[in-house]
């Protein structure tokens, strides 16, 4: 069988390289496809299940939602309620979830802040109040971030701006504030490092250990 084959070279946000490869079967000539038995089709007999908006899966339902648009489809951004205890995340792009993945609901952006959490907050309120009082200025800030399944891998970094946004709830006492992330790079966590701890702890139960006939464990 004649096939065609199709490869396409790909890199993501964090440099990470893909690859898709697509197979395509040549027939040597043109196909037709059989006439159906009978030229009239009993609708009747055909079984259609009509799904309420109860009865729809409800996985989606714990995941932040995704925004919508075409100028969403390269942003690296999420949409959090400054005015909660914890920043909770309200929407986000694609982009976003394929670096920090898919967020439940309920999470809070502020939970995901490695290092000083009270110099994140400060500098959102100044970047809200800035853009109130002087529409167009960006204060740029770096963040580190460790989202829940990150945890034991590694941890992001990335610049970030934040900015008014809009949310279709409308709902008063939600404070939207989009923040926009840039030169996103990702730091895994060293393997050597527990391993280390661990060799100083044993030497220094080795140190306490009385002289004796006993054989002494030996560190490297």
């Amino acid at each position: 069988v004649a096939v065609q084959l199709f490869h396409s070279r790909l890199e993501g946000v964090l440099g990470q390289t893909s690859h898709v490869i697509g197979v395509r079967e040549e027939a040597d000539g043109k196909y037709m496809r059989p006439p159906p038995e009978s030229d009239h089709i009993d609708i009747t007999s055909l079984h259609v299940q009509h799904m309420t908006a109860s009865d729809a899966p409800s996985s989606g339902e714990d995941l932040v939602s995704l925004s919508s648009g075409p100028s969403y489809c390269l942003e690296c951004s999420v949409t959090i309620d400054a005015g909660s205890r914890n920043f909770t995340l309200i929407k986000c792009t694609p982009c976003f979830t394929t670096i920090c993945g898919a967020p439940p609901r309920g999470q809070g952006l502020l939970d995901w802040i490695k290092g000083d959490r009270k110099t994140f907050i400060n500098w959102l309120q100044d970047s809200v109040h800035g853009i109130l009082s002087v529409d167009g200025v960006d204060v740029p800030f770096h963040v580190t971030l460790v989202p829940p399944y990150f945890r034991r891998i590694g941890h992001i970094h990335a610049d970030c701006v934040a900015c008014l946004d809009d949310v279709e709830d409308g709902d008063d006492d939600v404070v939207p504030v989009k923040i926009i992330f840039s030169e996103v790079s990702m730091r895994r966590t060293r393997k050597g490092s527990e391993s280390r701890r661990m060799q100083k702890t044993g030497k220094g139960l080795t140190q306490r250990r009385p002289v004796g006939p006993s054989p002494t464990l030996m560190f490297d």
